[in-house]
């Protein structure tokens, strides 16, 4: 899902923007969790981590400024 690899320059870490991706695509943290192998709570935590680097308060909020930052892919139409 991920298609860029994300240095540990990068404000993202990679999970972060895999958690991200996954989301945006339409899963919920369950779904996300279950595929990954971690506790829900962990996606979750990832989600928060991501919406207090980037300064907004929300996943949705956190994907669009990701992408806007060039962090994640923009979805293709």
């Amino acid at each position: 899902m991920v298609r860029r690899s994300i240095s540990h320059d990068d404000l993202l870490t990679s999970r972060q923007v895999e958690v991200l991706q996954f989301q945006a695509s339409g899963m919920r943290p369950k779904e996300i969790a279950d595929l990954l192998c971690v506790a829900e709570a962990t996606v979750r935590m990832h989600v928060r981590n991501a919406c207090s680097k980037l300064g907004v308060h929300s996943w949705f909020a956190a994907v669009m400024e990701a992408r806007r930052r060039g962090l994640m892919d923009t979805p293709s139409n």
